[in-house]
This record gives structure tokens, C-alpha cells and sequence, in this order.
């Protein structure tokens, strides 16, 4: 079957950070897809409930950590990375801590305080190509949302109970959900991926059936070559990543479809009916069909 050869080429788009070239004019952007999406996790290292009188100033070091705020009262001047921003009431501040940062607070201020590490593929600078920080005014539904959640955050920190940590992690994956929504509505959804990375995943969004012999060709590397970069961003070998992802899409058409499995599994590039049904049994415990059933009937919620 033909392929669209434009989806071959390297997606490059220019880039400026508030009036400041932070590198090269030409950067590569990974879309933001449900499947990147899953792969982006979010370790919380703090959350805190943050008071200052006017005139407190507070620097912080370099870090490869990230921080969300929302202002709960008062108005703080945040300066990183040369960017000036002010933060009022009902603000909700993100940014990245890579370059430090400084806060002057002019009036007496409170703010609810979270910080995370992010990571895609084990990366932790793929938000470099947004001009960060962010500092946006959600509307009232998507403040008290957020606030909840921080306020739920911070009454879960110090419990250090099995079930805590579950609540911890879900509510940091939230939280960190809810900013992003923010940051897509800004900026839109790409991420600054370097190497191969954009274009391989972007080929295999668009073609789960292409082999990890075209994705290896599209990016000019040797397969040696390839096979070193794809598993320094993936901690996977090529092989073993493009069946995990045919899978996670395999079950997606298999609740939100009518498709026969048999086409489904042909459509994502599994040898046979067989080959997927096997695979999909070794990986989720039950074959697709039943899978198919019980969420249909409930019985399976996701």
C-alpha cells in the first residue's frame, strides 16, 4: 500500500521565548497524542500552602524539577529565564525550574505550591519549546477544580499509607492534566522533542502497520544507531515499543468500534488473527474478544 511520503520528512517549526532566542531556529515538535500522553509521567516532589508579607523576596536554584502555583490571594513578580511575569489573584503559574527563578511579593500573598518532575521517555526537557513561565487566569469552574484537587493534594502529602500514596499519584497526574489544558489552550500541543523521536512516533501515529525497518530508514540513522537512540528515549528496544503501542491501539478499537478483530488486528499490522490474539492474552490476561465483552457489559471498566 502506498504511503504518504510527506509524513518521511522532519518536522521543524521556527521558536522564540518572549523576544529571546533560547537555540536554533529550527526545532523538532512531537505532537501530543493519548499514547504520548500516557507516556508523560509526573513524580510530585512538594506541595505546599505558601504565605508571604509585602516586599518578601525568595530566589531559587537551577533544578530539573517543575512547579505549578495558583495564587490564592495578594500579587507576586515572577522573573525566569529573563521572562517578567505578574501573578494576582486567581493566577495559576507553570513553569520549569531549569533556569532558576526569583519571586518579588508586593502585596501580602498566599498561593498553594506544587512541584513535580516531568518526564517523556525518560526526558526531562521536552517542555523547552513553550515560553514558560505560564501564567494564565482559568475561568472560575477550572480554578475551583484545581484548587480543589491542590487542597485535596496538600491534606494527602504527609500520609504516608499505601492507600495515600494512590491518591498522591492520581491527583498529581490531575493536577498536572488540568495545567497542561491550560497550556494547550495558550500554546497548543506540541512538545520539543529532540532526534529521531517526532518522526518516528509521528509516522507511527499516523501507520501503526510500518515496520521498525522504515521508522529506522526515516530517520538516516543505522539500524545500530537507531537502536541506541529509540532506547535512550524509551528505555525500550524499537521492536518491543511498536508492539506495545499496536496493543494499547488494539484496545482502544476494540471498545470505541464495531470493526471485526480480525481487521483490527490486520489494520495494526499483526501477522495473523492469531499472532495479535496471542500477544494481546500475553499482555492483558484476557484475549480481545472477551476483553471486547466485558467492557461492553460493564464488567471490565477500563
Amino acid at each position: 500500500m502506498a504511503r504518504d511520503v510527506s509524513l518521511l520528512q522532519r518536522v521543524s517549526h521556527p521558536m522564540r521565548n518572549v523576544g529571546q532566542e533560547k537555540c536554533s531556529s529550527h526545532r523538532n515538535y512531537l505532537l501530543v497524542d493519548a499514547h504520548v500522553a500516557r507516556s508523560i509521567t509526573v513524580d510530585p516532589t512538594w506541595m505546599l500552602r505558601q504565605q508571604m508579607t509585602a516586599g518578601g523576596i525568595w530566589e531559587t536554584s537551577e533544578s530539573s524539577l517543575s512547579f505549578a502555583w495558583l495564587v490564592v490571594k495578594g500579587n507576586i513578580v515572577l522573573t525566569q529565564d529573563n521572562v517578567t511575569v505578574d501573578a494576582s489573584s486567581g493566577c495559576v503559574c507553570f513553569g520549569p525550574l531549569s533556569a532558576g527563578r526569583s519571586l518579588v511579593v508586593e502585596s501580602d500573598a498566599e498561593w498553594l505550591s506544587f512541584g513535580f518532575r516531568l518526564s517523556l521517555y525518560g526526558r526531562t526537557d521536552f517542555l523547552d519549546h513553550y515560553r514558560l513561565p505560564l501564567c494564565v487566569f482559568p475561568d472560575a469552574v477550572d480554578r475551583a477544580r484545581l484548587e480543589r484537587w491542590l487542597l485535596d493534594l496538600l491534606a494527602a502529602w504527609d500520609d504516608q499509607t499505601a492507600a495515600a500514596t494512590f491518591v498522591r499519584t492520581g491527583l498529581a497526574q490531575a493536577v498536572f492534566g488540568s495545567v497542561f489544558a491550560l497550556l494547550e489552550r495558550e500554546q497548543g500541543s506540541r512538545l520539543l522533542a529532540t532526534g529521531a523521536m517526532p518522526e518516528v512516533l509521528q509516522l507511527l501515529q499516523a501507520d501503526p502497520r510500518i515496520s521498525v525497518s522504515e521508522l529506522a530508514r526515516s530517520t538516516g540513522y543505522s539500524p545500530a544507531q537507531f537502536r541506541r537512540e529509540f532506547h535512550r528515549w524509551t528505555g525500550q528496544a524499537p521492536h518491543a515499543f511498536v508492539s506495545s503501542y499496536r496493543l494499547a491501539e488494539a484496545k482502544q478499537r476494540l471498545v470505541s468500534g464495531t470493526d471485526l478483530i480480525a481487521s483490527i488486528a490486520l489494520d495494526l499490522g499483526f501477522e495473523s488473527l492469531s499472532h495479535f490474539t496471542r500477544l494481546f492474552r500475553d499482555t492483558y490476561g484476557i484475549p480481545p474478544a472477551r476483553y471486547r465483552q466485558m467492557r461492553h457489559t460493564g464488567e471490565l471498566e477500563r
